[in-house]
C-alpha cells in the first residue's frame, strides 16, 4: 500500500506469503500469492449503509496460480484475511472489482467468463456468470482487468478479442456505444469499445487494462500490444493517446513498455502499470506525463501485477517479488 504525494510513492504497508502463514499456519490451503494478479479496493457506493462497512472487506486481490480470491477486512488491526477457491474452478483469474454492498466481479480469464459473487461477513455466494470463449457479444477471449464507472457498470478488457465490453451489475450489456464494427455488423448501439485489431485510433492489440474517470466518464484503455494508452470520451469516441514507443520520457525502459493494469484517482490522474520494466507511470487526465516510480527505494517493484486507487488517494499497488508480496 502506497500514498502518493509530491510526485512520489511512499510505502505504507505490505502483505506477503510469510505474513499469511504466520496468521493461518502451514498447509495445502495456505499456498497463496504464487501469482498475485489484479487488486481493487471496495467502492463506497450509495446503496450500502455505513453500518455495513465493517462486514465488507476493503481490499481484494486474486492469486492466478492458486485460483483464489483473497481479501482483507476493514478492521486491519485484526488481520482478518480470507480466501476462497470455488468448486466450479477459477482458472487463472486476472481481474476483480468490488462494491461496498458485497458484490464482487471476477474475470475468470482462462474460463473466458465474468463471475458475480457476493460477500457478507465471511460468507461468499455466487450470484451469476456470463460468457464462454468466442467473439460474439457476451463472449470473451482472455478477459483481463475489470473496472467500473460512476453508474456501477462493469468494464471488461476482453484482451484477445481486442475490445472492451460493458455490462451492468446484473450482467446485462450496456448498449451505450456506437458499433465500432460498422452498422452492417449489428445494431447502432452496442456494449463495445473497439473490436478491430490494429494500430489506428480506437483499434487495439490485446488490451489488458481499462479504467474510467468517475467524474467525467472518460475511459482509458491499456493497449498492451501497441505499447500505448488510449483515451476515449464517455460515448467511446477516441480523444487521444500516449505512445510509450515515442514518449521521449527520461527513464522509460530499458525493456519495451508493456502497459497492463491501470486506474484513475479522484483528481483524474491516470496510473499505468508497466510490466516490462516494473514501473508505475502517472499521467494527468489528458495523458500528459507527470512522473514514474519503481516503488519505495527500500522495497522496489518486482513483477508488478496490478494497481488500484482508493478514494483517499492512497494507491494500492499489487505485485510480487521473491517473497511473494502485496
Amino acid at each position: 500500500i502506497f500514498r502518493t504525494a509530491s510526485a512520489q510513492l511512499t510505502l505504507l504497508n505490505s502483505i506477503n506469503n510469510d505474513t499469511w502463514r504466520n496468521i493461518y499456519g502451514e498447509g495445502p490451503n495456505v499456498m497463496l500469492y504464487g501469482l498475485p494478479a489484479a487488486v481493487c479496493s471496495a467502492k463506497q457506493d450509495s446503496d450500502t449503509a455505513p453500518s455495513q462497512y465493517a462486514l465488507q472487506p476493503t481490499v481484494f486481490t486474486l492469486d492466478a496460480f492458486s485460483n483464489a480470491l483473497i481479501y482483507q477486512f476493514w478492521d486491519t488491526k485484526a488481520q482478518a484475511f480470507g480466501y476462497r477457491r470455488f468448486e466450479d474452478g477459477f482458472s487463472g483469474p486476472r481481474g476483480v472489482i468490488s462494491f461496498s454492498n458485497g458484490d464482487i466481479y471476477v474475470a475468470d480469464t482462462n474460463n473466458n467468463r465474468l463471475v458475480k459473487l457476493n460477500i457478507l461477513a465471511n460468507t461468499i455466494t455466487q450470484k451469476g456468470q456470463i460468457g464462454n470463449q468466442g467473439n460474439d457479444l457476451g463472449q470473451f477471449n482472455m478477459p483481463f482487468e475489470l473496472n467500473t464507472d460512476a453508474n456501477g457498470n462493469i468494464y471488461v478488457a476482453d484482451a484477445l478479442n481486442n475490445r472492451i465490453q460493458v455490462f451492468d451489475r446484473n450482467l446485462n450489456p450496456v448498449n451505450s456505444f456506437m458499433d465500432p464494427r460498422g452498422n452492417e455488423a449489428g445494431p447502432n448501439s452496442v456494449n463495445l469499445i473497439g473490436s478491430i485489431m490494429g494500430t489506428g485510433p480506437g483499434q487495439f492489440m490485446a488490451p489488458q487494462g481499462v479504467a474510467v474517470n468517475l467524474a467525467s466518464g472518460e475511459i482509458y484503455v491499456a493497449d498492451t500490444g501497441n505499447s500505448r494508452v488510449q483515451h476515449f470520451d464517455q460515448t467511446g469516441k477516441y480523444i487521444n493517446e500516449f505512445d510509450f514507443g515515442n514518449s521521449g520520457i527520461v527513464g522509460v525502459g530499458p525493456n519495451p513498455v508493456i502497459p497492463t493494469y491501470l486506474d484513475v484517482d479522484t483528481s483524474g490522474r491516470v496510473f499505468v502499470v508497466d510490466q516490462g520494466n516494473d514501473k508505475l507511470y502517472v499521467f494527468n487526465g489528458d495523458l500528459n506525463f507527470e512522473f514514474l516510480s519503481t516503488g519505495d527505494p527500500s522495497s522496489p517493484f518486482n513483477h508488478i501485477q496490478g494497481v488500484a486507487v482508493e478514494k483517499s488517494q492512497d494507491t494500492f499497488g499489487q505485485f510480487y517479488s521473491h517473497g511473494d508480496r502485496k
